[in-house]
This record gives C-alpha cells, sequence and structure tokens, in this order.
C-alpha cells in the first residue's frame, strides 16, 4: 500500500488507481466523470423538492405573495404567444388554482404586491405596453390603473414604504420609474447607473438591490443599491457570476440570486449566490439540481419557490415547480438537532468548475483539519485548520489554481479521517 493511499484513508483497492499512470486511468476518469454530471445533473440535494406542477406550462412570467399564496401572472409559451394565465399556488396544501385572467394577453410583466393588491405592470412582447392593471384576491378581479410613463416588457419591481418601484426592461432600458397607489400616480426617478435588460431587483431595509442584467450584450455582475429618501445609486460588491434573467429572494436578511442565463440565448445556469446586505460579501451555495432562466420565484415562510422557465433553448416551457429551503444547506435547520456524528458529504456539484462546496459535521466542538490532496497524495489545498464548533458546517473549495483530474477532500478530527473525491473538469 503506497504512502498517499494509506494517509487519505482509502482501502488498499485503490492502490493502483492511485498510482497507475496509464490511459485507462483517464478514460476512467471520463467515464467517472460523466456518470456523476448525469445522476447530479437532476439529483435533489436534502434542499431541493419538486412540488406540484405549474397548470399553465409558461416562460417570462412574474410572481407576487399575499397572504402566503403565491400568484403566476401572465406569461409567455415557446411559440412566442402572450398569456393572460393568472393561477394561486397555496404552498401549505401543495395545491394550485385557476382565477380570473390577466384583462390583456402579456409576456414579460412585473408585478409585486403591496396592501393586499397585486400590481401587474407592462410587459407584451415584441409589442411592449405601459398598461398597469390591479388585481385584488378578495373579489377575483381587475381594475385599470395609471400606465407607466413610458413602454417596457421585463422590468422588475419591488415595493419600499408603501411605493412601487419598477426597473429597466426591454434590452437596454435604465428606466426607474415610482408608482403611488394611493394617488395612482408615476413619477419618473433616478436611472440605474449600469445596468439594463433583464435586471433582478430585492427590497430590504428601506433600500432596492439590483443585479446584473443584460440581454443582447455580455450580462452583468453589477450589484447597485438604490436608497428612495435620496434618489441615489451606490455600487455594491458585484455578484461571483455575471447574469440575466435570474431570480433574487430574501430570506433571513440575506439575498440568493438562483439561476439565469450568462448571455442572450447561451448558457442556462443553475448557480446559487447569496448576497448578505450588511457585510457587502457573496457566498457560493451548491448549485440548484436543475438549469433554469426566465422564470418566476417567490418565498414564502422562509422558502424559496422556481416557478416555470426554461432549462434549454430547444424547449418546451417548462411547467415545473421547486421548492428550495435555504435552511438545510446553511446548517441552520441542522443546529436544532446537533449531528450524532462526525462526517464528511459529498461535495456538490461534482463534478466542478471552478468552485464546489463541502459539508461536514461535528456532534461536539472540535479541532478539524480540511484539506485536498492530488493522486499522488500531496497537499494543494487547506480549507480548515482551526476548532470549530458542533454542528454542520460548509466550506467552498475553489479549484481556479488546479488542474483538471481526480482530488480527494481529506477530513480529520481527532482520530476520525474521511475522504471523498472530488472530480474538477475544465
Amino acid at each position: 500500500m503506497s504512502n498517499a493511499t494509506k494517509y487519505l484513508g482509502l482501502p488498499a483497492a485503490k492502490t493502483g488507481f492511485v498510482e497507475a499512470q496509464s490511459d485507462f486511468r483517464k478514460y476512467c476518469l471520463i467515464l467517472v466523470s460523466c456518470l456523476l454530471a448525469f445522476f447530479e445533473a437532476r439529483g435533489q440535494s436534502g434542499a431541493w423538492t419538486r412540488k406540484q406542477d405549474l397548470p399553465t406550462p409558461r416562460i417570462v412570467t412574474n410572481a407576487s405573495v399575499i397572504n402566503d399564496k403565491i400568484y403566476v401572472i401572465g406569461g409567455m409559451d415557446f411559440n412566442y404567444v402572450n398569456l393572460d394565465a393568472n393561477e394561486v399556488y397555496d404552498p401549505s396544501t401543495d395545491t394550485w388554482e385557476r382565477i380570473r385572467p390577466l384583462p390583456t394577453r402579456r409576456a414579460f410583466p412585473s408585478s409585486t404586491a403591496e396592501d393586499g393588491i397585486i400590481y401587474a405592470i407592462g410587459g407584451g412582447y415584441p409589442d411592449a405596453t405601459s398598461t398597469v392593471n390591479a388585481y385584488d384576491p378578495l373579489t377575483d378581479s381587475w381594475t385599470t390603473k395609471a400606465n407607466m410613463l413610458s413602454k417596457r416588457f421585463a422590468a422588475h419591481a419591488a415595493v419600499v414604504d408603501g411605493i412601487i418601484y419598477n426597473i429597466a426592461g426591454n434590452h437596454y432600458d435604465k428606466n426607474l420609474e415610482a408608482y403611488d397607489p394611493s394617488k395612482d400616480t408615476w413619477t419618473r426617478k433616478t436611472d440605474i447607473p449600469e445596468a439594463w435588460g433583464i435586471v433582478r431587483i430585492t427590497a430590504y431595509n428601506g433600500l432596492l438591490y439590483a443585479f446584473g442584467g443584460g440581454f443582447d450584450t455580455s450580462p452583468l455582475s453589477t450589484v447597485y443599491a438604490y436608497d428612495p429618501k435620496t434618489d441615489t445609486w451606490t455600487k455594491k460588491k458585484d455578484m461571483p457570476t455575471p447574469r440575466c434573467a435570474c431570480w433574487t429572494y430574501l430570506v433571513g436578511g440575506n439575498i440568493y440570486v438562483l439561476g439565469g442565463m450568462d448571455r442572450a440565448f447561451g448558457q442556462i445556469l443553475s448557480n446559487v449566490e447569496v448576497y448578505d446586505p450588511g457585510s457587502d460579501s457573496w457566498e457560493t451555495r451548491p448549485n440548484m439540481p436543475l438549469k433554469r432562466t426566465i422564470f418566476a420565484g417567490a418565498v414564502v415562510k422562509g422558502k424559496i419557490y422556481v416557478m416555470g422557465g426554461i432549462s434549454n433553448w430547444v424547449g418546451p416551457e417548462q411547467k415545473e415547480v421547486w421548492e428550495y429551503d435555504p435552511a438545510v444547506n446553511t446548517g441552520v435547520a441542522a443546529s436544532l438537532e446537533l449531528p450524532k456524528n462526525v462526517g464528511l458529504e459529498q461535495n456538490f456539484p461534482n463534478p466542478f468548475n471552478p468552485a464546489t462546496v463541502v459539508r461536514y459535521h461535528l456532534p461536539v466542538a472540535s479541532d478539524v483539519k480540511l484539506a485536498v490532496y492530488d493522486m499522488l497524495g500531496r497537499e494543494v489545498s487547506v480549507l480548515v485548520n482551526e476548532r470549530r464548533e458542533a454542528g454542520v458546517h460548509e466550506v467552498k473549495c475553489d479549484g481556479s489554481n488546479l488542474g483538471s483530474g481526480v482530488y480527494f477532500c481529506r477530513l480529520q478530527v481527532g482520530d476520525f479521517v474521511q475522504s471523498k473525491k472530488l472530480v474538477l473538469l475544465r
């Protein structure tokens, strides 16, 4: 048995594989990588759960929440037909109900809820509209409101202090317009400095945070915060992954950015990244179990919902609904009941490029060393080398400076040693 095999805690049967330098090893690496990619592409982590499908499959729709129910409005099918569908989902019963449709068929509407009313703003493709309609769930009825100041599709809306802010849209627009529901009036505000097109915004602590954007040009990684009190924008730390047509969700004071695409009709993404407005910092989470863009999203009771959209450019539009529980991946839920044993989970995603997340369990506070080794047993990266509290912990493994191949992540806690195989694919 080689020293490398013994040190990594691998069984002797792996000795030949570790030391062999033949073409057969390369073939096995490729085969294993392909199989891992296939099974993990559709696999669910503990955080993701498939829910009841959308009654109307669609893309470029929007969603708003009232009384813990999600209202999904408008959209388009894969034949570019604008839709007037209006359907409500109850997460507590995992059921859908069709309700009164939009007065006009519209793809790419923006929508948001304020004081128990949902506002469907603009939309329409390829001909944008400035139409605004308000939906009252109590009476299942629509009323017409004052038009926007400009015609736009693919804008995004959020509420601060009772005022609705509608940002960007179309292919290049940077417009910011504010709507006062109490007066039924619109006011032009200062344009967003950089982002344009399909921007996503989230309101938090009196500010609006705008993420990414672009469409016909390369999507942006930019993040800006807008202060309605001063009508000013402030640049924040860029997203790790440039993208447009993603979705943003506020959970526990953090903003989760999911999915999107890396350019117009380009690669569809499954990335999950978390922004902390308090520290202006980012953290990478395990990817979604699916790639998705131009979908709708909402948050109910701390859980994130991904609805509709597409996973490829061949079609068709998706009807799938997925629920994501951030607490599972952050260890918040696990902290309510401490792990019974020390353990190292398989990294996710795997294969990966360039980063992956490693998760480990500690039943009691312990001195921990978590490191990555190459096939010859050489230490190439130390992820953790300090005392950690009891609980479930996650750490990012960045392989940017490593070559493609098989690596081993080794957890040592006292006399306990466990290793997992990592596959880095360039």
